[in-house]
């Protein structure tokens, strides 16, 4: 199911627990539009590490005091703890496949919000 957010949208397309490495939790894959010049809030996970591989689009990713251009075709990881942030930098809507382990959605804190 698709959910609307205030910088785009995003759909899980699989949630599955698995075995990682001897670690047990949920694995989850999910596609994110991100509207043009719009943007993530700035946030961290306590557990969760993330594959952002962008598809379509031009986005910019927010890591602490460090910024990394993705290009179509490429992907960045992001480990647990780490502040990060994506915004849409190109003229047209980014699509984003975001991959997670351990996936919690309550994971999540947030540390800037631009929407709020």
């Amino acid at each position: 199911m698709k959910s609307d957010r205030p910088w785009g949208a995003e759909e899980i397309v699989l949630n599955t627990e698995v075995d990682f490495d001897g670690s047990y939790g949920d694995l989850c894959l999910k596609r994110v539009e991100l509207d043009t010049e719009e943007m993530t809030d700035y946030h961290r996970h306590k557990r969760k590490n993330e594959i952002l591989f962008l598809e379509q689009g031009l986005v910019e990713i927010r890591m602490a005091d460090d910024y990394h251009e993705l290009d179509e075709g490429a992907a960045h990881f992001i480990e647990a703890g780490e502040p990060h942030q994506i915004q849409n930098i190109g003229g047209s809507v980014a699509r984003l496949v975001e991959i997670s382990f351990p996936f919690d959605p309550d994971d999540a804190e947030a540390l800037e919000n631009p929407y709020a």
